[in-house]
């Protein structure tokens, strides 16, 4: 177990926990004037406030336990396939792969923008050669 001390102001604070072998967690957490409150959790697997199972945050008094999960070996074409296929990619799909490019949500795979454009190109019909997820056997 590591334990990480900080010191954060009052207010709403996000929280990125990551360690090698296991997916990023970020959380919110809500600093009052007597304690720490988790408001929400998020990550490859969406984990809940309050839960001491991976992956989860509890917090008590001003202490923040978090749990993390370990990671899975995934990459853009299962993390496709998952979905359902390039033809079942949604906006809201291009959109997590945006997050997961700006680091605001781990997929457990580095995205690339090679990614986010071929998943455009196949969300828009346009199934090129030459686009970066024709490697993929959907």
């Amino acid at each position: 177990m590591t334990t990480i001390s900080v010191e954060l102001s009052e207010g709403k604070h996000t929280i990125r926990v990551s360690k090698d072998g296991y997916d990023t967690l970020t959380a919110e957490i809500d600093v009052g004037s007597s304690s720490v409150s988790c408001v929400s959790v998020n990550g490859v697997t969406p984990g809940r406030c309050g839960e001491s199972a991976a992956p989860g945050v509890v917090t008590s008094g001003w202490n923040v336990t978090v749990s993390l999960k370990e990671a899975t070996t995934a990459d853009i074409c299962s993390w496709i396939t998952g979905k359902g296929g390039c033809d079942a990619l949604a906006a809201f799909d291009i959109m997590t792969l945006v997050k997961g490019y700006i680091g605001k949500e781990s997929l457990g795979f580095t995205v690339t923008a090679s990614h986010i454009s071929g998943a455009v190109a196949y969300y828009l019909g346009q199934k090129a050669s030459g686009n970066t997820l024709t490697g993929c056997n959907f």
